[in-house]
């Protein structure tokens, strides 16, 4: 059995394989070279037929290559392929589910951090609302983020709504912020360098 190869003209491994030492002849196809040995795509390349190992940059390059990106040969570079506005896009959606991680996240109110429920947060301010407006008590047992159970009254309540809306109104504020600075982006570079505040 022999082990082969089959490259293209810029030294790019395109099919690898074994076969029968009298079937080496058949293995060949067009715009192909084929060449007898033990190499693969992911660690090596041919340079003026010699079968050579790609760097541990090169490999970490060419294995983790962004959308829209792609593997160049002979040059042994990651080249950037899409248009400004295909990599305006790839931002963004990366911004937007930044954008919802942030909303999720707990959030602090007096001292104390709270899960980012906010519908049952809402639901319970609105009847805290209702209860103040008709002048009757109010008083719910909420499970904090570290699961220590308290006891809000109604204006604690409605003021762990407030700052839950607050909170995320700030998290859409920068969200449209970046966004701003990815559409007034003119190169693919600037587009890149546009990430979620950590």
């Amino acid at each position: 059995m022999k082990k082969y190869i089959l490259h293209d003209l810029f030294g790019r491994i395109a099919q690898q394989g074994t076969c029968p030492d009298d079937a080496i002849g058949f293995q060949e196809h067009s715009g192909l070279l084929l060449m007898e040995c033990d190499a693969s795509d992911d660690l090596n390349y041919v340079l003026d037929g010699i079968i050579c190992k790609y760097t541990k940059n090169e490999i970490a390059a060419k294995n983790n290559l962004a959308s829209g990106w792609k593997w160049q040969m002979p040059g042994r570079i990651a080249v950037d392929t899409r248009t400004l506005s295909q990599a305006q896009q790839y931002t963004w959606d990366k911004i937007k589910i930044a954008r919802g991680v942030a909303e999720i996240s707990p959030f602090l109110f007096q001292e104390t951090l709270y899960d980012a429920n906010t519908t049952n947060i809402s639901g319970a301010a609105q009847m805290a609302l209702i209860a103040q407006g008709m002048s009757q008590p109010f008083s719910i047992k909420w499970t904090t983020y570290s699961n220590l159970v308290v006891t809000l009254d109604g204006f604690e309540m409605i003021s762990l709504g407030t700052t839950l809306g607050f909170r995320n109104s700030q998290i859409y504020d920068i969200a449209r912020m970046l966004r701003i600075e990815i559409e007034a982006a003119t190169t693919n570079e600037q587009v890149d360098s546009i990430t979620w505040p950590s």
